[in-house]
């Protein structure tokens, strides 16, 4: 019995990999990169050793490194503020909000403020629409 119990106590699980994640900051437009201790109120979020923390309120972006980052949706969508892209159709709105049936999910319907939507593509983009909205060459920089 007491060989039994030593041969399984002797086989541990292997620990899977440290995963490192890359996070954007409000307040600097240098990312850091690290092991995620800890994530906290606000969203602030540790790192182990050296790297920095990200402060409540000043993530902006948490994403693998050893993973790329999804496509864009390929269909019609809204782009948030924040770079961030929900799928689906645009159902209605009003001068608040837009009214978004999403492509995920249930396809539950969500009000999203007019002040965090920064396009709404009601057919799908053109192959060569650039990512970033601001680089829109029909967007009136004004």
């Amino acid at each position: 019995m007491f060989t039994l119990l030593v041969a399984i106590a002797g086989v541990a699980p292997a620990q899977p990999p440290a995963l490192t994640f890359t996070a954007g900051r409000a307040s600097d437009p240098q990312p850091v990169s690290g092991t995620v201790a800890k994530i906290g109120p606000g969203f602030a979020v540790d790192f182990t050793g050296a790297t920095p923390a990200v402060g409540a309120g000043d993530l902006l972006s948490l994403a693998r490194t050893d993973k790329p980052r999804p496509a864009y949706p390929a269909g019609p969508h809204v782009v948030l503020a924040n770079g961030d892209r929900l799928g689906g159709t645009v159902s209605g709105g009003n001068g608040l909000s837009v009214t978004l049936r999403t492509a995920f999910g249930n396809g539950q319907a969500v009000s999203l403020p007019l002040a965090a939507v920064a396009a709404v593509w009601v057919i799908p983009p053109p192959a060569d629409a650039p990512p970033d909205v601001a680089r829109y060459p029909w967007v009136d920089a004004g």
